[in-house]
């Protein structure tokens, strides 16, 4: 008696392909994708045709509104910028070496005086913290200055305005 082989059909589906199309569309988003750096907010800053960008990285601060002020990762009004720009300092001098360096020119950097005695021997300037300041072009002046004097208060000295750049033969202005 003779027993007769069938022969079977495979019916699996090789996946193969379909991982190595999943892991090029993975690569391929990551690649393309941006990452925006501020925490959501949209602003329009205004433009500067002097502005430089800094080498250094500086301690943040947005300004939204009075009720919104942005400290690093931290939100406060402006009743509550000067314990929240201590916060954000201490946390930085904690997670590593505070900010060195004097005031780099910025568009509208200012620093605070020394300490005012003209010495005859040399000495070394204590670092200087730094700090950016990104406020909208709807902010009002008076919370501006608020925000820098608070800045000023907790040992920040100097202080940059975040613009954009004006497009070239463009003056300052919307």
């Amino acid at each position: 008696m003779r027993l007769e082989r069938r022969l079977r059909v495979k019916t699996a589906i090789d996946m193969t392909p379909l991982v190595d199309v999943i892991l090029m569309l993975v690569m391929f988003f990551l690649i393309t994708s941006t990452f925006k750096t501020a925490p959501g907010i949209q602003l329009s800053l205004p433009t500067s045709s002097t502005a430089r960008p800094i080498a250094q990285e500086p301690l943040k601060v947005v300004v939204v509104s009075g009720s919104e002020i942005h400290v690093g990762s931290s939100i406060a009004d402006i009743n509550g910028l000067p314990e929240a720009i201590a916060r954000e300092i201490a946390r930085t001098d904690r997670g590593g070496p505070a900010p060195s360096g004097g005031p780099a020119p910025s568009a509208g950097t200012t620093a605070s005086p020394s300490n005012g005695a003209a010495n005859s021997t040399p000495t070394a300037a204590p670092p200087q913290r730094r700090a950016i300041v990104e406020a909208s072009d709807t902010v009002s002046y008076q919370l501006l200055v608020s925000v820098l004097d608070a800045l000023r208060r907790e040992g920040v000295g100097a202080v940059g305005l975040e613009t954009r750049i004006a497009p070239p033969g463009g003056g300052a202005g919307k």
